[in-house]
């Protein structure tokens, strides 16, 4: 029974991580920049110095 448990976690983690390959694949395909790439940390830093400039 232990087998078929670790069997099933790592199955569900090799799915999950998939799962995230394919919607990061799909963001760079619409050319937005993945989550892992701060997309929107980067808007709000520009926002930020267009801020302090005016």
């Amino acid at each position: 029974m232990d087998t078929l448990v670790v069997v099933l976690v790592v199955g569900a983690a090799v799915a999950f991580v998939a799962i995230k390959a394919v919607k990061a694949a799909r963001t760079v395909a619409r050319g937005e920049a993945p989550a892992c790439c701060g997309g929107r940390s980067e808007e709000r830093r520009v926002g930020k110095e267009c801020r302090s400039r005016g």
